[in-house]
């Protein structure tokens, strides 16, 4: 991560999940058979932002917008880091390759604060794979959603539980816990109580545990992708 006057200006990574393109995947921008496609063309002097703004599947601003959100996301990935060492470089940086992103330093720590305070709690067991959730009173699917969120937010019924929406998305669990955790900080979705194994009670809203006695039973239900609807 490279910093002048206080501010993230880049930041880079070895992990194949912060390259560009599985970056503008996760945003909605590519495919996956784009991506590809592209590779297949990249050498040294030929980046992928560059292929991709040729062949008009960005535009130059879509493609700029992209490198802020894979730096953003870079810089969020440390803040999930428990233990380790780091090492601070005092020294001139490169400011023609510079990325003025739309948050600032404070902002960024604070969300990087929450993600992994979000994290923690899906890790410590506050969200479980039985558990439910429905759709916010007002909440509605925005352009500021990723496409993570969208095809998450979309699962979302009042029905199915956490465990069966993994089933359902292309997402790895962690990244499903991840998106709910984020939805759920943004008021988008609501948790309303556990799936019971067939055979349970009817649903319940009493107890010291607003949830404990909140069942949900087993609903028959079609499974389809969000892709297929």
């Amino acid at each position: 991560m490279y910093i002048n006057d206080g501010e993230v200006i880049m930041a880079n990574s070895s992990l194949d999940d912060d390259r560009l393109g599985e970056s503008l995947i996760r945003a909605g921008k590519l495919t996956q058979e784009q991506l590809d496609d592209c590779a297949k063309e990249i050498t040294a002097e030929n980046k992928l932002g560059k292929i991709m703004v040729e062949r008009k599947l960005l535009t130059p601003k879509e493609l700029w917008h992209g490198v802020k959100i894979q730096i953003t996301e870079i810089v969020m990935t440390l803040f999930g880091i428990k233990e380790g060492t780091a090492f601070f470089f005092e020294g001139p940086v490169d400011l023609h390759n510079q990325v003025k992103l739309d948050k600032s330093m404070p902002d960024l720590i604070m969300q990087g604060i929450r993600l992994s305070a979000d994290k923690d709690k899906l890790r410590s067991g506050m969200f479980n794979d039985d558990m439910v959730f429905k759709k916010g009173v007002s909440a509605h699917m925005s352009d500021s959603m990723s496409a993570t969120e969208v095809d998450v937010f979309f699962l979302i019924d009042g029905f199915s539980s956490v465990g069966e929406i993994m089933e359902l998305s292309k997402f790895s669990a962690e990244d499903v816990y991840a998106t709910l955790a984020r939805l759920s900080h943004k008021g988008l979705i609501e948790l309303i109580g556990r799936k019971e194994a067939p055979g349970g009670g009817p649903p319940s809203a009493h107890g010291a545990d607003p949830f404990a006695d909140w069942k949900i039973g087993p609903q028959t239900r079609e499974k389809q992708s969000p892709r297929g609807r």
